[in-house]
């Protein structure tokens, strides 16, 4: 293996897909993602003609301009993302459940994969006050 690559039993990282039907709530989800240090990096994809397709009680359920996304965190990290979708309500209670699929990250640039571990070792944390503070989750 070549010295830029990880060669460690695993990474620690994890790929996340999300559909988002609308992009405003795309980016107002991906804000909140970065605020709370839950992801390192996210690839948003928004095309007119990204259409998720489904059935329903028997009948064909289709959403257009659909805002993929696609994230790169920690496996720790996975819980509270988790939690920060479910209570962001991607989706209505009589469409089909957000469809969050998680990819663990075997291998990959060694550099990149400290850099995922540096950017969501930080947490943030409120106050009796109010006030939000950042510390390193070590």
């Amino acid at each position: 293996l070549h010295s830029a690559t990880w060669s460690e039993a695993t990474t620690g990282i994890s790929m996340l897909q999300l559909n988002v039907e609308d992009k405003n709530r795309a980016d107002d989800l991906i804000k909140e993602l970065f605020y709370d240090y839950l992801v390192a990096d996210i690839l948003e994809l928004n095309l007119h003609m990204l259409v998720r397709t489904w059935i329903k009680d028997g009948k064909e359920r289709i959403w257009f301009n659909q805002n993929q996304l696609t994230m790169i965190t920690t496996d720790d990290k996975i819980p509270a993302l988790k939690t920060e979708l479910e209570n962001f309500k991607l989706a209505e209670p009589d469409q089909v459940p957000f469809d969050l699929v998680v990819i663990p990250i075997a291998t990959g640039g060694k550099d990149y994969i400290e850099w995922v571990h540096q950017q969501t070792s930080y947490v943030r944390e409120s106050s009796s006050s109010g006030s939000t503070t950042t510390v390193r989750d070590d």
